[in-house]
């Protein structure tokens, strides 16, 4: 996970945050206000670069659901 962008960095701080405080991950409206994005395809981009470069992994059977990756596991909600 070394390999992260600054930007793919400050999301996954923002996403580890609000989930650390709120208990669940932040909704995709959410990122794409708090990192003013004009879209909320900017998002999943980002969500996706960070799932190929096995920051985070998409959950089975549920629509836009991740789960953080931390040392090769993923984290429970």
């Amino acid at each position: 996970v070394d390999d992260l962008t600054k930007r793919q960095k400050e999301i996954l701080n923002f996403i580890r945050r609000h989930q650390a405080v709120k208990g669940y991950w932040p909704s995709i409206r959410e990122v794409q206000a708090r990192f003013q994005f004009k879209s909320t395809n900017a998002v999943v981009g980002h969500l996706r670069a960070l799932e190929a470069k096995g920051a985070v992994t998409r959950m089975p059977g549920q629509a836009r659901a991740f789960r953080l990756v931390t040392d090769g596991r993923t984290e429970a909600e």
